[in-house]
């Protein structure tokens, strides 16, 4: 089965700055039923830890890895930043994104 390609942002924002944002651009394929795997609850590896995790780009621990991750690369809430690469991100962050990459043929890791 071959997929679409799914591209999609996360941005993050101080209340009262909602133009200030820190942007996250993502690429991965999309299901044309399910969507992006990011989207819904996937199991990533976590090479760091060695042991398969929970992931959904919606959960609160997830967007505070992307916070922490904007405020040591030059975010500080006040300015606007965007990162174009969010699958290297993650990768950055331990995961194995190479199953997510667009154009891969299989939903499954």
């Amino acid at each position: 089965m071959l997929y679409d390609t799914a591209k999609f942002s996360l941005s993050i924002s101080l209340k009262g700055l909602k133009s200030m944002t820190c942007t996250f651009n993502l690429c991965t394929w999309d299901d044309p039923i399910s969507g992006s795997p990011l989207l819904v609850r996937v199991l990533l590896k976590n090479l760091f830890k060695g042991d398969m995790e929970s992931f959904n780009l919606h959960y609160p621990r997830t967007v505070k890895r992307f916070i922490l991750y904007g405020l040591g690369n030059g975010w500080n809430g006040t300015n606007r930043i965007e990162f174009k690469d969010g699958l290297g991100i993650l990768s950055n962050m331990g995961y194995d994104v190479t199953w997510l990459m667009p154009g891969r043929n299989s939903g499954v890791n």
